[in-house]
């Protein structure tokens, strides 16, 4: 019985021990421990199958290199020898080369920018000519228009263009006067053709004959009609002056020479006329050596020659 309690001891004791030298402290942590290890294990096959794949491609790419290498030998060995000095002399022409296109270049880039700036000022400048040039054209043709010079068209100033219309004016008022004169027969009226179109027109004037109804120049009146016809453009003017200048009179006037020249009957109407312009308080001067007027003229200044005592005035009333 002693000695089966003695052995069961003993093999307790062992069973301690060998307790104590386990690595776990339960069967649970073992197996986790074998399970860990497993799952190592296979990560590393799998990086060792990994790492022969890439030992195979770097075993397969050192033996290419080695190819290439060997190709490279063989095309080396075969290759003419390298004459170094030549080759050095090479390059320097070549960098010299180099230097003189990579001056030329600037150059070149210089002018391509100062071509640039010309072209777009000139650009700008052209685009300035076309408006001068359009501006020019039509002001040639005003001032052509100004100056009566246009091409095929009648030629008129602008300042006749002016006493065109300043004209007209004293026409109407004239006509009004010389168809007195002339006892309805001529009225005065602005030429609208010059004689050719090489000459300036709009000035020129014409005479209407109403007992015929022609239309002539008035350089073929008589020596009496042209007077009637001054005397009715400086009434009409005298007119025209005191209607548009606002508070300018003429109330005085003298009318030198040419009653000669008229006819009884047109001297009769001739004094009508100035007889009319008489009225009010305007006076009318005739400065005459006709007899037929003087007997007409109530108030006269007489002016008479005397060899002794030269000339004198005299009032007749």
């Amino acid at each position: 019985m002693s000695s089966d309690k003695t052995e069961a001891e003993l093999h307790t004791q062992e069973a301690e021990r060998l307790k104590q030298q386990l690595l776990f402290a339960s069967r649970q942590e073992a197996e986790k421990e074998i399970r860990s290890m497993d799952s190592r294990r296979t990560a590393l096959q799998k990086e060792l199958e990994t790492m022969a794949e890439k030992l195979q491609s770097s075993a397969e790419c050192i033996a290419s290199a080695e190819a290439v290498i060997r190709e490279t030998e063989k095309r080396l060995t075969a290759a003419p020898a390298v004459d170094e000095a030549a080759e050095k002399q090479r390059a320097e022409l070549l960098g010299e080369r180099k230097a003189q296109l990579n001056d030329r270049s600037r150059k070149l880039a210089t002018r391509l920018s100062v071509n640039g700036r010309l072209l777009d000022n000139l650009q700008t400048q052209s685009g300035a000519l076309a408006d001068l040039e359009k501006k020019l054209s039509w002001v040639g043709v005003l001032a052509d228009t100004a100056s009566g010079s246009l091409s095929g068209k009648t030629k008129v100033m602008l300042e006749t263009y002016v006493l065109m219309r300043y004209l007209d004016r004293i026409l109407e008022r004239a006509n009004v006067r010389l168809m007195v004169m002339s006892s309805g027969q001529y009225e005065l009226r602005r030429s609208r053709e010059a004689a050719n179109r090489q000459s300036q027109s709009g000035l020129e004037l014409n005479v209407v004959d109403h007992s015929n109804g022609s239309e002539r120049s008035v350089k073929s009146l008589s020596g009496g009609e042209s007077f009637l016809a001054s005397l009715a453009l400086a009434l009409g003017l005298s007119d025209e002056i005191q209607a548009s200048s606002g508070g300018i009179r003429l109330d005085t006037m003298f009318v030198d020479e040419g009653f000669g020249s008229l006819d009884e009957d047109t001297l009769a109407q001739a004094m009508k006329a100035l007889s009319s312009l008489s009225e009010g308080n305007r006076l009318v001067g005739i400065i005459s050596h006709v007899k037929e007027l003087q007997s007409r003229i109530d108030r006269q200044l007489a002016v008479r020659k005397d060899r002794e005592q030269g000339s004198r005035v005299e009032l007749i009333i």
